[in-house]
């Protein structure tokens, strides 16, 4: 309870702004948008990858812009675009417990600086990183896939970081 109140009372010192007044998005308008959380695209290997292929191609054809995040050391070849899909190689340290989340960290920062209208995540062990997304005015959407603390292949420290990272990200994303 206490992180809760020192991330909501840091959050509230560096959005003096309404956030609902600064994160309105027009209907009609055409988004930028960022996925991260996935190895990538056209990488179809579990569900989170299959969401982001279906969802952006959808995106791209109602004519918005979307940029994937891909993991650099899955893809010997690497266009830039593939079927109007903007796609950005960031590299991650190749472990079982680090990859997903260096390779998120480089995503994140460089989300951050771009000008766009909302991040999509994916994945709840992202949830550290909606820190970024507040303090850059990123309105940021994460998918959860489920209880992953709960599953067999995490144990131990695993276990315990999804767990305090899904918290997190219900307190630091703006939508689950």
């Amino acid at each position: 309870k206490m992180l809760r109140k020192l991330l909501i009372m840091f959050v509230k010192i560096f959005h003096k702004n309404n956030l609902k007044e600064k994160y309105w998005i027009q209907l009609g308008k055409k988004l930028k948008i960022a996925i991260i959380g996935s190895r990538g695209y056209p990488y179809v290997y579990s569900g989170y990858e299959t969401l982001v292929k279906e969802l952006s191609e959808r995106m791209v054809k109602k004519g918005h812009h979307v940029r994937i995040y891909c993991h650099r050391t899955l893809f010997k070849n690497r266009p830039k675009n593939i079927g109007g899909i903007e796609l950005v190689y960031t590299p991650s340290f190749e472990t079982k417990f680090l990859s997903q989340l260096t390779n998120s960290f480089f995503s994140f920062i460089h989300a951050c600086f771009s000008n766009l209208d909302l991040v999509l995540v994916v994945n709840s062990a992202n949830g550290p990183f909606g820190l970024l997304t507040k303090l850059f005015g990123k309105r940021t959407y994460v998918n959860v896939d489920g209880l992953e603390w709960k599953r067999p292949k995490w144990k131990g420290i695993g276990s315990i970081y999804f767990k305090v990272a899904s918290k997190l990200a219900t307190i630091l994303f703006d939508e689950i």
